[in-house]
């Protein structure tokens, strides 16, 4: 019996201890795991900080673009409100008043669109124009004055070039439809593209030069 008992209580002992061991091996084998969890936890949170780091750089350049576009349009919009007003001005419809009184008239029309160096460029005042018509043969001031008629923009197309929008020399080209009713000369139906050069001086735009093509015997693109 005693032998029984001592048998029994090494039995017991040798279990508690089996349980022991395996309860520390247990404990270890948890905390692995939760530390494993946790480095994978931390891994991921790190990748979803970089997805959203990467998601506000898109969506900061989403807002750019928007407001680049925004602006560009706006831009757009002047430029081209500008343009059409200057060829109004540029490519008058009645062109058939008295030689003293145009180049004034034309020249306060013209100053609100372009620079003064282009204004003194294509709009000579009444005495250099009297000056040169007085040395000119009779035959060339005929000439000269049987030019103005009546003209008539039957249309227009404006595209504004994207490539020098935010540049220092934005250009625009406008390719006029216009007819002309000459006194003296046959009727014209003429094409014209204007490339004009804006410039930005105090918030305003001007025209700082033009170049003018005809188009009448071309292809329009």
């Amino acid at each position: 019996m005693k032998k029984r008992i001592v048998l029994v209580a090494g039995l017991i002992t040798l279990f508690n201890s089996f349980t022991v061991h395996a309860q520390e091996n247990t404990s270890s084998f948890d905390r692995s795991q939760a530390e494993q969890a946790l480095s994978d936890l931390n891994v991921q949170l790190k990748e979803l900080q970089l997805e959203n780091e990467e998601l506000q750089d898109q969506l900061s350049e989403i807002e750019e673009t928007k407001a680049s576009v925004t602006a560009n349009d706006d831009l757009y919009q002047i430029l081209s409100d500008k343009a059409v007003q200057f060829i109004e001005v540029y490519v008058p419809e009645d062109t058939s008043v008295e030689i003293e009184n145009k180049h004034d008239v034309y020249r306060a029309s013209l100053a609100p669109f372009v620079t003064t160096d282009l204004l003194n460029e294509i709009a000579p005042t009444d005495a250099e124009v009297a000056a040169e018509l007085s040395q000119a043969p009779e035959g060339i001031r005929q000439q000269y004055e049987m030019y103005y008629a009546k003209v008539t923009i039957e249309d227009y197309s404006l595209r504004v070039d994207p490539a020098t929008v935010g540049t220092d020399e934005v250009l625009v080209a406008v390719d006029i439809v216009q007819n002309v009713t000459k006194e003296h000369f046959l009727d014209d139906t003429l094409i014209t593209r204007l490339m004009l050069t804006m410039v930005e001086g105090d918030g305003e735009w001007l025209i700082s030069d033009i170049t003018e093509i005809n188009l009448t015997n071309m292809t329009v693109e």
